[in-house]
């Protein structure tokens, strides 16, 4: 009986670190291509939003944390952010708005930046849901900057 329960408790070990080492090879792999300068925010937002998932927990906070620490970054740096949130998260009703706000003052930069990558190879590489995030958001990010524009006006 003894034997029974030390192997049980074993296996269970056994399964345990191997989630833990799947969970940190998983994480690793997803991050690989982003910056280190926005790798530790990308992943805060990745982890909260997937354990949402899980839980039903608010995620978006942690998007506005973020984005406000790498609000001193250089542009190019912010648009690869935006650009994985978008395409890892769902950023539907109250999320997209939250994601236009976070984007704020960087839209039109961002907007050039999704209709550049609408012609680079890597874009037909997505997946064709992954695609009509990318275009769908770059309409909207169109109107975003046509809304800023037109507030920028000055008033005869």
């Amino acid at each position: 009986m003894k034997k029974h329960i030390k192997l049980t408790f074993l296996m269970i070990i056994v399964l345990i670190s191997a989630s833990v080492i799947t969970y940190h090879i998983i994480w690793t792999i997803r991050l690989r291509n982003i910056p280190a300068s926005i790798k530790s925010q990308t992943e805060a937002v990745l982890k909260a939003y997937q354990w949402s998932k899980l839980t039903g927990s608010y995620w978006e906070n942690k998007l506005q944390d973020q984005v406000e620490k790498i609000r001193v970054l250089p542009l190019d740096v912010r648009l690869i952010f935006y650009q994985e949130i978008l395409l890892a998260c769902d950023l539907d009703t109250s999320r997209g708005t939250i994601f236009i706000e976070a984007v704020g003052n960087d839209a039109e930069p961002f907007h050039a930046n999704l209709s550049k990558y609408v012609n680079d190879p890597k874009f037909l590489s997505l997946r064709k849901e992954e695609q009509n995030k990318i275009l769908g958001w770059r309409d909207v990010m169109e109107i975003i900057v046509q809304q800023q524009t037109h507030m920028k006006l000055p008033r005869k």
